[in-house]
């Protein structure tokens, strides 16, 4: 009976304990005030781009093949190297050529030489031929001694003519020898830097193989993109576009230059190309993507401090008109940079601010809080601008 009335009374305790503790827990803590730039949300319009990817090119680009086959016997220059026009770059083996234009050359002028001798007797022939025509008109010669004279005179004339053809043929193989030992020497065709080296002293090439690749440095570079053919006649010389290199962190802002009036029937695209600026000092290759024009519309956005993640959502603090914080969950869309030009997809004019597309979740006129504190939480207070 006595250990009864000690359990009644450990049950009254507990039931009080846990009645003050709800009663606590029923009254919440007074809300906390911070100070933060509030922003109001309203619409906005902005110039809508389409993403497409591009490459850093040459606007002039040289790649050098060999004309005709031999060894590499010498080359001048590594990839990097700075050459002016009219350099010498690289030399092929070009004994077998001068071999075949001394013997060609010798032929030539032994040729010449039996030429010589043949217009000699041709003349003499063609006087003594002359001189018997008229004794056989005058019959002081009969006409076995003028068919001889006669006979004679052509086969030396015939003989001089096959001589003379001869040497021609010989003189325009000799030109064409003469063509291909110049073909053994590669020089540069314009002021650049070599880009690629493709062969090594001692390789074999042969006719059409590629040696080297230039570029020109003074005529710069530019960008090569391929829209999809949809935006043919949209995208014309002298339009602006937004650049945007990964590997630099930089943003341009540029022209188009050029416009090919063709679309790949395989790939349904068109051909952009935009000049860089002379002083670009990435290489060719360098990825980048361009932004080109496609529309406006009005969207409303966020600055990017304003939002916070909670449980794998994106969510910002609305502020009402009494200066109390709520949560709310908002579904995001594109990125975008305020500056002194406006909105755009990437930051031009520096300093920017990020700022967020907002799809749903918040409407225009409310106000959310920029940056907020850790630890805020709702019913807080927010006193700000």
């Amino acid at each position: 009976m006595r250990n009864l009335k000690w359990v009644i009374l450990a049950l009254v305790v507990i039931g009080l304990w846990a009645c003050k503790k709800e009663a606590q827990e029923f009254h919440p803590q007074e809300g906390r005030t911070f100070s933060a730039r509030v922003y109001t949300l309203s619409p906005e319009k902005v110039t809508l781009y389409r993403e497409l990817p591009a490459t850093v090119e040459a606007r002039r680009r040289a790649r050098l093949s060999s004309k005709v086959a031999g060894f590499v016997r010498e080359v001048k220059v590594s990839e990097g190297d700075r050459v002016n026009r009219g350099e010498v770059l690289l030399r092929l083996d070009d004994r077998d050529i001068r071999q075949r234009l001394r013997a060609l050359s010798a032929a030539a002028q032994a040729l010449r030489k039996e030429w010589q001798e043949v217009s000699a007797r041709e003349a003499f022939a063609r006087a003594e031929y002359e001189r018997f025509r008229k004794l056989f008109e005058a019959e002081a010669a009969t006409a076995e001694e003028f068919e001889a004279r006669k006979s004679e005179y052509e086969a030396l004339s015939a003989r001089k003519a096959a001589v003379a053809a001869r040497i021609e043929e010989i003189e325009a193989r000799l030109a064409e020898v003469k063509t291909l030992l110049a073909y053994t020497v590669i020089r540069a065709p314009f002021e650049g830097r070599v880009v690629r080296k493709l062969v090594d002293t001692g390789t074999y090439v042969g006719p059409g193989q590629p040696l080297l690749e230039l570029e020109s440095e003074p005529e710069g570079k530019r960008l090569v993109c391929h829209p999809e053919e949809t935006l043919f006649g949209r995208i014309k010389p002298g339009k602006s576009v937004l650049v945007w290199i990964p590997s630099a962190e930089k943003a341009l802002e540029l022209t188009v230059s050029e416009v090919v009036p063709e679309v790949d029937p395989g790939s349904r695209t068109f051909t952009v190309k935009i000049d860089l600026p002379r002083d670009f000092p990435w290489p060719s290759g360098t990825y980048a993507r361009v932004f080109l024009p496609a529309g406006e519309r009005e969207i409303l956005v966020v600055p990017s401090a304003a939002l916070v993640d909670r449980g794998g959502f994106r969510a910002v603090f609305v502020v009402d008109q009494e200066g109390l914080v709520q949560l709310r969950v908002v579904r995001t869309g594109k990125t975008f940079w305020r500056s002194a030009k406006g909105l755009a997809p990437v930051c031009v004019a520096r300093p920017c601010e990020a700022y967020v597309e907002i799809l749903s979740g918040v409407v225009a006129g409310e106000r959310v809080m920029v940056s907020p504190p850790a630890g805020l939480r709702e019913g807080d207070r927010v006193k700000g601008d």
